[in-house]
């Protein structure tokens, strides 16, 4: 599954501002599987449990037990280091994959729901 270009080169620099940080700097199993959903998910859209399992050599109750991490230590980085940052990414489940959260001011202007079954005001202008 091919994605836009656009979004490819956004999603580029926000996985690289996170794997730069203090908080994925030594956290050697959260920043590749970070790296390994960003490839899977350019590449084919996301990715199954069981090609995450075989990727980081892992069962699918320890894939829980990193994706838990991972989504962890994003919510600590744009707590901290990556709290200006334009673009938010989160995982997205079946497949894993990455996903744009929005940026700061859209969110904080009520342009982006986080609600997946709300529409945000910028669709009704």
């Amino acid at each position: 599954m091919e994605r836009n270009n656009d979004f490819n080169v956004r999603l580029h620099g926000a996985v690289d501002r996170v794997l730069c940080s203090r908080e994925f700097m030594k956290a050697h199993q959260a920043s590749a599987l970070l790296r390994c959903l960003f490839d899977m998910t350019l590449t084919h859209g996301g990715a199954a449990s069981n090609d995450v399992a075989k990727h980081m050599s892992a069962d699918g109750d320890k894939v829980r037990r990193l994706m838990l991490d991972l989504r962890k230590r994003l919510d600590k980085y744009y707590s901290l280091d990556g709290r200006n940052d334009e673009l938010h990414i989160q995982i997205a489940n079946k497949p894993y994959r990455l996903e744009e959260h929005g940026s700061r001011a859209s969110v904080r202007h009520g342009l982006v729901s986080n609600d997946p079954g709300r529409r945000s005001e910028a669709a009704h202008r």
